[in-house]
């Protein structure tokens, strides 16, 4: 189990990061995420965790691409 958590951080990671640098090059301005602290996720949770994290990256990005083509 722990073998998977850290799949899904490490993938987590990537993928702010790719929507972060995505978002930079639209806007045309550095993006800077502020930290925050780790918290642990249940096993029961896993898949809670990653649906809602990608689910937020999503809606930042189609909010963005929706201000972008207007």
């Amino acid at each position: 189990m722990e073998e998977l958590l850290t799949i899904v951080k490490e993938s987590s990671i990537r993928a702010v990061r790719n929507a972060v640098s995505a978002l930079s090059a639209i806007l045309e301005n550095k993006i800077r995420l502020q930290s925050c602290s780790l918290h642990m996720v249940r096993p029961e949770e896993v898949l809670d965790y990653i649906g809602s994290t990608f689910s937020s990256i999503i809606g930042v990005v189609s909010k963005f691409r929706g201000v972008v083509e207007g």
